[in-house]
């Protein structure tokens, strides 16, 4: 009977064991009369072939991963599992370095590997070479770590993000040349502003290269932008779809072309719920097409009200300040005729104190005070002198008395004195440190004795080497079969290790 189930495609019916017949079913005389039974290991032996030569190598299993842990050693242990069942399963640290995923849990992926037994638990799993994700939910995780990523640089950063006009007069288009967004976007601009002009470029929105298209579009209108005049801003439209529909506007290389172009960038990708990298990027992005048309292109009539109010405003404005500035003429000149009255006042009084000065600086005034100055001074500075003679003069004497008692011959004495104290003090001190020290020396060399592993010994105890010689300090190094030497006393014994008991019961 051909078996068609997938785990066994590419095996011949030469590689399949044949079912084993049930002791039931054999006649009599063939049951074995002294049955001898197997042995744990070698059950598992059995089982363990069984396994893995009966499957195939390698197989891919589908499923949703949970638990997922990493030990300390590396090693990725996990489960996975669908509505029925669930397989444990392990990936060794050389294969999960080389992954370019990152799983976790309740991700849906494909495994490929092997089905292993392990004999010390006696347990099934499976051992993943390699692991991809499913479908939607590896575009969905491509999508999140990039996010991630984009995130992290600052490109989704408010900050970063450059206001578009108000009433802009030059836009550029960028989407496809069939579809809805495009007569979308033109009629909401048309109706709301009809001086705009718009610069379209026209690209692939879905499919292979659509992101490159979409970036070239982008470079070509910031390229361009001297020939073809000052351009507002750039507006990326498209219409609703699927995530694999929009999966060009998640480009990598399109969200940094969208975060480094000179001119502002607004986009309208999707229906209301989509969102993808690239409006996050945008420096203004609207729920659709025609959402980001309404929000980027100002209405006409708006500005006429705008301008109109304006003028009123303005006008009236100059009316009121061309009344204030006549009334601060007549003020001024007011201002400047009683300021100018008021200075020729100030110089005629400077002109008067001008002439007090000159009358006062005549040279036979000014020969008489300057002798009775000189009469004065030289009488100062004779008192000054006869004063500051009788003030030092006492401390002249003290300075003698202290180098008179400072006298080289009299400190010598007395240093010598100092240094004789010194030395007897420090004899006897050395003295007591040297009977110390001897006595400490004495009461180490009786415990350094009292330690020594003969004495030890002869109170009762042992040494147990192994034959290498190191000492045996844990059960974990007596393997039954090995010898031991113990060191008594009166000599030696060697032993060999029959059972290991690693608790402290015998």
């Amino acid at each position: 009977m051909k078996n068609d189930h997938p785990l066994f495609t590419g095996f011949s019916s030469s590689q399949v064991t044949p079912p084993l017949k049930s002791p039931s079913a054999l006649p009599p005389e063939e049951l074995p009369k002294h049955p001898v039974a197997m042995t744990v290991s070698e059950a598992c032996d059995l089982l363990g072939d069984t396994i893995e030569t009966c499957l195939p190598y390698p197989i891919q299993i589908r499923g949703e991963i949970t638990n997922w842990k990493i030990a300390r050693s590396g090693h990725a242990y996990f489960s996975l599992r669908d509505d029925e069942a669930s397989l444990e399963c392990v990936m060794w640290k050389r294969d999960l370095e080389k992954l370019n995923i990152r799983p976790a849990d309740g991700i849906k992926v494909i495994a490929v590997g092997q089905i292993r037994f392990y004999k010390p638990r006696g347990q099934v799993n499976f051992q993943a070479m390699t692991i991809t994700l499913e479908g939607r939910g590896e575009l969905e995780f491509r999508y999140r770590e990039l996010c991630k990523q984009l995130l992290a640089e600052g490109l989704f950063a408010a900050d970063r993000k450059r206001p578009i006009p108000q009433y802009p007069m030059r836009i550029g288009l960028v989407t496809s040349n069939v579809g809805d967004a495009l007569f979308d976007v033109l009629t909401t601009a048309q109706r709301r502003f009809p001086p705009l002009e718009i610069i379209f470029v026209p690209v692939r929105v879905q499919g292979e290269g659509a992101a490159v298209d979409i970036t070239r579009a982008i470079s070509l209108l910031n390229e361009n932008a001297a020939s073809l005049g000052p351009i507002d801003a750039i507006l990326l439209v498209r219409g609703g779809g699927s995530l694999e529909d929009l999966w060009a506007f998640n480009d990598e290389t399109l969200a940094r072309a969208i975060a480094a172009s000179p001119i502002p960038i607004a986009t309208g990708i999707g229906h209301e719920p989509d969102q993808t990298i690239a409006d996050l990027v945008a420096d203004v992005s609207g729920p659709t097409p025609t959402g980001i048309a309404q929000k980027v292109v100002g209405e006409m009539a708006a500005l006429e009200d705008a301008l109109e109010y304006g003028v009123e405003q303005m006008t009236g404005r100059m009316l009121q300040t061309l009344d204030t500035r006549h009334r601060d003429l007549d003020a001024a000149e007011g201002k400047m005729e009683t300021q100018f009255q008021r200075r020729l006042l100030d110089l005629q009084r400077s002109l008067d104190r001008l002439k007090e000065k000159i009358s006062s600086i005549e040279p036979s005034r000014l020969a008489g005070q300057k002798a009775l100055a000189v009469e004065y001074a030289r009488e100062q500075l004779s008192g000054a002198m006869q004063r500051c003679v009788t003030g030092y003069r006492p401390r002249v004497d003290q300075y003698k008395n202290r180098l008179i008692g400072a006298s080289p011959s009299r400190r010598m004495e007395r240093v010598a004195a100092e240094l004789d104290a010194t030395r007897r003090e420090l004899t006897k001190l050395m003295q007591h440190h040297c009977r110390q020290a001897g006595e400490w020396c004495r009461q180490f060399a009786l415990r350094l004795n009292e330690s020594h592993p003969d004495k030890i010994l002869q109170r009762g105890f042992s040494i147990t080497t192994l034959e290498n010689g190191d000492l045996l300090k844990s059960t974990a190094s007596a393997r039954p079969g090995i010898k031991l030497i113990t060191r008594l006393a009166d000599g030696s014994v060697i032993s060999a290790v029959e059972a290991v008991n690693s608790g402290r019961g015998v």
